[in-house]
């Protein structure tokens, strides 16, 4: 991302003792798998969930009209929920667990 190539950022960055790796454009799934294979599948569970609960949701509204947000615990069901599942899936095609027909992993 070019922000990351600001002085600022760079300058941030020297003051953490760390150093800056330009991934260049098209090699994200070469250089950082996790993206692809983790990160990927997560943001696309939690973000079913979202859509899932502005279909379907129980809804409440402000005075003037606007939806409220969902709640904290909602929102921290829908992460447990997507990240479990994603977790649980990587581990399997890992051939770490197997996962059960309904959908549960095994021990």
């Amino acid at each position: 991302m070019r922000a990351h190539l600001t002085d600022g950022v760079k300058k941030q960055v020297k003051q953490m003792n760390s150093e800056l790796a330009v991934i260049p454009g098209g090699l994200t799934k070469e250089l950082q798998p996790l993206d692809i294979g983790v990160n990927r599948a997560f943001k696309v569970r939690l973000r079913t969930a979202w859509e899932r609960w502005m279909t379907d949701g129980k809804h409440t509204f402000t005075k003037t009209g606007r939806q409220r947000r969902a709640s904290y615990a909602a929102i921290c069901e829908w992460i447990v929920n997507a990240w479990t599942n994603t977790a649980v899936r990587a581990f399997a095609k890992a051939g770490i667990i197997h996962e059960e027909t309904d959908g549960n992993e095994t021990d």
